[in-house]
């Protein structure tokens, strides 16, 4: 078995408090299938691009940067770049890449109007921002979609292409944990659905606090014993999640796996064979 010794993400987290199965597997890197970015994934995904990449070249806090147009210029211009057209989409049936396009453009302007109402047009805000430190002899590591750092302290944001029903606060959590471990104080945070709005998460100091005192014990007691290579059978959480896992078909668990094929003939009823002649 691999030995985990490198900072741990959010994701590796997550998998340790949702099946440690899946991260064990994840980690041994086990053969998995094909997992070319699908239609409904690939709309958020290049819309949060389009956010990154305005905020990292500082592009809102020019002269006439926050306007609604200098937005949707970036978004055609990233819809005919090489980054999109080295991307494989599969579409569902019924979809084109037009109704893609008309996805992204939605969720540029939806996004643009979530900045505007929460003032952040015009601030210097950092997007995929690393974030290091250490809690409870534990490397933490946090890859943040959009930071702003005042006066306050650290507001954190994390951009989300899905329905609010598939976000985790954890994930805020982590990454508040993360931020105050290395002595900085965050202000605030919360999801930005691209297709819905904003939707605020509490990350004070109390819910990191209880946060630790629950699931944080859970996953880092799992993540030792990767650490210290102890680790070979970790149990399974077989669920709803088995259908999005890249292990189900090699997961004895799983709940997605198919019933063996029967290959035997069917018994004829009421025919003779030769012998019976």
């Amino acid at each position: 078995m691999t030995v985990w010794n490198k900072p741990v993400s959010w994701s590796k987290f997550k998998l340790a408090l949702d099946c440690p199965r899946q991260l064990q597997y994840t980690i041994d890197k086990h053969p998995v299938s094909d997992t070319r970015p699908n239609f409904y994934a690939e709309a958020g995904t290049i819309t949060q691009f389009v956010f990154e990449q305005i905020f990292n070249q500082g592009i809102n806090m020019r002269p006439g940067g926050e306007t609604l147009s200098v937005f949707e210029r970036a978004t055609e211009k990233i819809l005919k770049s090489s980054w999109y057209l080295n991307r494989q989409i599969t579409y569902p049936y019924g979809k084109t890449e037009e109704d893609l396009f008309t996805d992204v453009r939605n969720g540029v302007r939806k996004g643009w109007e979530i900045f505007k109402d929460l003032k952040l047009l015009n601030r210097p805000i950092r997007s995929e921002v690393k974030w290091m430190s250490t809690f409870r002899n534990m490397r933490v590591f946090a890859l943040i979609d959009f930071v702003l750092e005042s006066q306050r302290g650290i507001a954190i944001y994390d951009g989300k292409g899905h329905a609010k029903k598939d976000a985790d606060e954890r994930q805020l959590l982590y990454y508040a944990l993360t931020v105050q471990s290395s002595n900085k104080p965050v202000s605030g945070g919360g999801f930005l659905y691209w297709k819905h709005g904003f939707e605020k998460v509490d990350i004070s100091p109390e819910a990191v606090k209880e946060f630790v005192d629950g699931p944080f014990i859970e996953g880092q007691a799992i993540m030792r014993q990767l650490m210290g290579g102890i680790a070979t059978d970790l149990p399974t959480k077989p669920g709803k999640s088995c259908h999005f896992c890249s292990w189900k078909n090699v997961c004895p668990d799983s709940t997605e796996l198919k019933p063996p094929v029967d290959h035997s003939l069917p018994e004829l009823v009421g025919f003779k064979t030769t012998d019976d002649v």
